[in-house]
């Protein structure tokens, strides 16, 4: 028989409960608002192109257990599954595809295609890749915002804001492409926050080390690029373990299936691709074209991290701030920012990611960025104070990026033009203040004096905000 549960324990579960039910309900919403926009968008010309019809042909592909898309694509286009993006007479040479030592493959891992096959079974190709992407990204970040919640003890009103940050449109935009720029972001940054978590505390449990594997031992089958941050945060784990004297087992266990994993991905390029790391391409190289696109994704006013997301430049000086707490989760998160920054800026043959939406090859620096705005938040509640302000500024600051979007006034794809006058911006009345990194201009941005302007700015408000921080550890 059952020991009846003591009525201080039932009212102890009761917070949690009601946590979970909201967390819930608000991801359902969160869904549902979401293929509201999509379909908003739809409207205003945002269809399926670029990549994404591949990763489409390759999840159906994988629902037969095969990487080989050739009989995928002659079926998709003989039906027109793409009526938008492929014209009636479209042939294979329209589609991107590689011929390899096996047959005819899709270019990408299959990382984003086989997250995406259970929804292609069930609803269909585009709708379920559409529905599939969103909801893979809808949970990760709410993943992201609950952890990083609960890490630093985040109450309601700091939760909210944090919500806001997470909820940018620019993010809500990323979040319903068929790419996998942002989607392998909230991979590496789950496992960058359960590195924190670990330092932080102290101490491993079996949910940390499963994501923590999880997300080392998935990003690079997500996107080629990430198998260099991937090494460098299974260093940085190993590196804790020691340094904390954690148990070695499990350490030894998230190493071995990290190998296998990064074994496995280069034995499937060898098969598929005839070359260990996949498709082959030209190696990034530093040029000064390579500069002016490393660049144009941090402080474009198209493409620009810090334009497009300026929270996730209060996230790093946040983290930075905590230096001394947890060194080897600041540090891992940088290199691990550079490292992506890097890949992605200097692949000048294909810049900013050719015609998809802007800011596509940033996306995935958001999810790495973002979450530490939480460090931040929490020195306003442990000073006691007030959050109200910055809920309000919040939500103005989402209004303001917002309201071209609803008015139909905003350009969704990359445009790399010469005229800088023409050049789109996220935020109206500010286009002419901002830098244009792209097209014929000077490598350090046109109009000449725009980044220096953007660069003062940001140094004003990130040194105030680094300065109250540490002022406020050291009193604490």
């Amino acid at each position: 028989m059952s020991r009846p549960r003591d009525p201080e324990e039932t009212k102890s579960l009761r917070p949690i409960i009601y946590q979970s039910a909201g967390v819930i309900a608000a991801f359902f919403v969160a869904v549902v608002l979401q293929k509201l926009l999509y379909n908003f968008v739809r409207s205003k010309g945002v269809a399926i192109t670029g990549d994404e019809p591949t990763y489409i042909m390759q999840a159906q592909a994988l629902t037969h257990f095969s990487v080989q898309i050739l009989a995928t694509i002659t079926h998709d286009l003989a039906t027109r599954v793409f009526p938008n993006t492929y014209p009636a007479n479209a042939t294979l040479a329209l589609v991107e595809h590689y011929v390899g030592p096996v047959g005819v493959i899709s270019p990408f891992p299959p990382g984003v295609s086989t997250l995406l096959t259970l929804f292609v079974t069930i609803l269909g190709p585009v709708t379920g890749s559409v529905i599939g992407i969103i909801i893979l990204n809808t949970a990760g970040l709410i993943w992201l915002h609950q952890r990083v919640s609960w890490l630093i003890r985040l109450g309601g009103m700091a939760q909210a804001v944090l919500a806001i940050a997470f909820a940018m449109p620019a993010i809500l935009l990323a979040a319903n492409q068929i790419y996998p720029d942002l989607i392998v972001g909230i991979v590496m940054a789950v496992g960058l926050v359960e590195l924190a978590t670990i330092e932080w505390r102290g101490k491993t449990s079996a949910l940390s080390l499963t994501l923590i594997a999880m997300s080392i031992a998935a990003s690079p089958w997500l996107q080629p690029k990430n198998l260099v941050p991937a090494v460098i945060i299974l260093v940085a784990f190993l590196f804790v373990v020691f340094k904390k004297q954690l148990r070695l087992m499990s350490a030894s266990i998230v190493a071995s299936i990290s190998v296998i994993s990064f074994t496995l991905y280069l034995l499937y390029n060898q098969h598929y691709y005839g070359h260990l790391l996949g498709l082959p391409e030209p190696f990034p190289k530093v040029t000064a074209a390579g500069v002016q696109y490393t660049l144009g994704l941090l402080f474009d006013r198209y493409q620009g991290l810090f334009v497009q997301v300026p929270y996730s430049l209060l996230g790093l000086a946040g983290l930075i701030a905590y230096g001394r707490r947890m060194p080897v989760a600041v540090l891992t998160t940088i290199l691990s920012f550079m490292a992506i920054l890097g890949l992605n800026g200097t692949y000048i043959s294909n810049p900013y990611g050719g015609y998809s939406l802007a800011g596509r090859f940033m996306w995935t620096l958001i999810p790495i960025s973002l979450p530490w705005l939480a460090l931040v938040l929490a020195r306003f509640e442990e000073r006691r104070k007030s959050l109200k302000l910055p809920l309000i500024v919040a939500a103005l600051v989402w209004l303001y990026q917002a309201e071209p979007i609803f008015k139909g006034q905003h350009g969704y794809y990359n445009a790399l033009l010469a005229d800088y006058k023409r050049w789109p911006s996220w935020w109206e009345g500010l286009a002419h203040f901002l830098p244009q990194f792209g097209g014929n201009t000077y490598y350090f941005g046109t109009p000449v004096w725009s980044l220096p302007l953007e660069l003062i700015v940001e140094a004003l408000v990130v040194g105030a905000l680094l300065y109250w921080l540490r002022t406020s550890l050291q009193g604490s």
